[in-house]
């Protein structure tokens, strides 16, 4: 910030600049984000993202903002632990076993947030670089769970896939393939679950109205985002 106040008022200003995909900006991905053999969601070429911006699946689809319901599915308390180690994937019979644990069924629609524990990690052990230190996340294995409920979004405190990337040839980041490219499926990563997890189980409620505006960006591959929580 800086001021030009000498004398009588003055004022501040900011300049704000966010390179936000990556592993530590609260982040939502659209849909033109990830590109699989030379396509886009619904079929579209990856020509139509260009230097100006993407012409198809940009997030401008999401610039009236997202609203519904929001689940937790808090992995590390279903283990019994603070956190999961980098690396570590959620099968999709821990998904099941969460959302009967939280008493409810995730469905068509729902906006659907997991939580790794990762700011417990941190808390306890610093910072680290995830891209070559790893991150928790969904195993590949539960893409067809996902798509069986209907999920319209899927958050996670990391990047949903786990790192370092899938040994799948061709498919080093699976969750993200699938469910952007695959099945339309937006993804918030890098998400600061530690405190919805806390209000979650102060009162034994996994459920709660999920509000999340994207900037309206021309074209843009995404935005950074402040997701809010309201029960």
């Amino acid at each position: 910030a800086e001021s030009s106040a000498r004398t009588g008022m003055g004022g501040t200003g900011d300049y704000v600049g966010v390179a936000f995909h990556g592993f530590a900006t609260s982040h939502i991905d659209a849909l033109c984000h990830i590109v699989v053999e030379g396509r886009l969601f619904n079929g579209w070429d990856a020509s139509e993202v260009r230097s100006t911006g993407a012409a198809k699946d940009s997030i401008e689809v999401a610039r009236d903002g997202i609203v519904g319901r929001g689940v937790l599915l808090d992995v590390p308390r279903l283990r019994g632990v603070p956190w999961l180690e980098p690396g570590e994937a959620i099968g999709p019979d821990e998904l099941s076993r969460a959302e009967a644990a939280a008493g409810l069924r995730v469905g068509p629609g729902d906006v659907l947030l997991v939580s790794t524990g990762r700011d417990a990690r941190r808390v306890e052990h610093g910072p680290w670089d995830a891209q070559t230190g790893g991150l928790a996340g969904l195993s590949p294995r539960c893409i067809p769970w996902l798509d069986e409920r209907g999920v319209a979004v899927l958050g996670c405190d990391g990047v949903s896939d786990p790192l370092p990337a899938s040994s799948i040839e061709g498919w080093p980041l699976p969750i993200h393939q699938c469910c952007l490219v695959g099945m339309g499926v937006h993804l918030l990563d890098n998400l600061a679950l530690a405190e919805l997890a806390s209000a979650c189980a102060e009162r034994n409620r996994w459920e709660f109205f999920f509000v999340v505006a994207p900037l309206r960006i021309p074209g843009g591959t995404g935005s950074p985002v402040n997701p809010i929580a309201i029960f």
